[in-house]
């Protein structure tokens, strides 16, 4: 509300948006906006995403066409699909579906904040939010959704979307993050979702126990939901989905299975309890924008060291095609930076209140393990 206001796009007294120390008010109460606000900033951020869309060649983008065609009713898409591509307001009717689809699945400010995060313009946020829309198969997902939506509660289904958001959410930032001078649609769509299709057909399979044990948990949570099983695990394997993209980019760039890197991924993970102190971070609470920003650079600092740890033991013995082999001897060699972690991980827990300098010390010292490995596996 304040960038819209300072930029000039909103006068607050027109369209009764709060003041500042009202909205404060209603946050310290837990009482959020109210239903008529959140109606005026889904609009106005509707019309500013589109806007800035149309500012550059996003709606000339080949894969979009079909947000133009499915603009018009059936029998006319079956007869006059060539002819829409010429059709006048082809630009104007793609950024409007577009910016729909953005502030409508992800809200009004997803857009806002994925700018300030990440530094990059709209243009490519809208780009990054289609590619990991089709590469999760989002559309699938909500049409699952909603054809068990009269047999769970509105509070069951809000939990499951807000976990497909947040999942969507990092998904778009890892492509703005590692993609963000390649993000043709068409082309990183082809590149990444035979990936994660596969990665999806082996879990949890390839889990050892703590992840298994995980995965039942969320299968049972889902399956007491009267959700069938083939859905119950859709569900439940989706919260293992959030390191997708690091899994299959060290696949392509190492050029092996994505089946033995996520092995050795989630193996690292589990034995250094990387899910622990991530989610130590993510449930920290943030009291203005720069702790947002603090827990942002937290999570994607421990995803890229995961990364390269993944990467850096896979490579310690190129021959080596049994890399849990490689992934032993490694936790052998590095025994007492191992330990170190470890000691650090344990005063963490033990310690009263958690705050993020703490949080910043502790991945501080796993960068020493990481840079460690990834030295000795050049030398390899």
């Amino acid at each position: 509300v304040n960038e819209l206001e300072r930029t000039g796009k909103i006068d607050r007294a027109v369209e009764f948006i709060p003041n500042e120390k009202a909205m404060l008010e209603r946050k310290l109460s837990g009482a959020g906006l109210t239903a008529p606000t959140i109606a005026v900033l889904l609009c106005y951020s509707k019309m500013i995403v589109k806007e800035q869309l149309l500012a550059t060649n996003v709606p000339e983008d080949a894969y979009l066409k079909t947000l133009l065609i499915h603009y018009f009713p059936k029998p006319l898409q079956e007869r006059f699909s060539q002819e829409m591509q010429h059709h006048k307001l082809k630009r104007e009717i793609i950024a409007t579906k577009l910016s729909n689809i953005l502030v409508n699945e992800m809200g009004f400010a997803f857009a806002f904040r994925m700018e300030d995060e990440t530094g990059a313009p709209i243009s490519a946020i809208a780009r990054a939010y289609m590619i990991a829309r089709r590469v999760l198969d989002i559309d699938k997902v909500w049409q699952e959704l909603e054809a068990i939506e009269q047999s769970i509660s509105g509070e069951q289904q809000a939990d499951i979307i807000m976990m497909y958001v947040r999942l969507l959410r990092r998904v778009t930032r890892w492509f703005l993050r590692n993609q963000r001078l390649k993000l043709n649609i068409g082309k990183t769509i082809k590149l990444y979702t035979p990936g994660v299709v596969e990665l999806k057909k082996v879990i949890p399979a390839i889990f050892s126990e703590g992840n298994h044990a995980h995965y039942d948990g969320y299968l049972k949570q889902y399956l007491d939901l009267g959700i069938t099983a083939a859905l119950a695990h859709e569900l439940a394997m989706s919260h293992f989905l959030f390191s997708a993209l690091d899994i299959v980019d060290v696949a392509y760039k190492l050029d092996i299975s994505v089946t033995d890197v996520a092995k050795v991924y989630f193996s690292i993970g589990e034995f250094l309890d990387l899910p622990w102190i991530r989610s130590q971070v993510i449930a920290h609470t943030t009291e203005n924008n720069w702790e947002s920003l603090s827990r942002e650079a937290l999570r994607d600092d421990l995803d890229l060291q995961q990364r390269q740890l993944t990467a850096a033991i896979i490579n310690l013995d190129k021959n080596q095609q049994d890399y849990m082999t490689c992934f032993r001897k490694w936790s052998e060699h590095h025994a007492h930076l191992i330990e170190r972690w470890r000691r650090i991980l344990t005063d963490l827990r033990s310690a009263s209140v958690l705050n993020y300098t703490m949080f910043f010390v502790a991945i501080r010292e796993l960068l020493d393990l990481t840079q460690t490995t990834m030295q000795l596996s050049e030398k390899e």
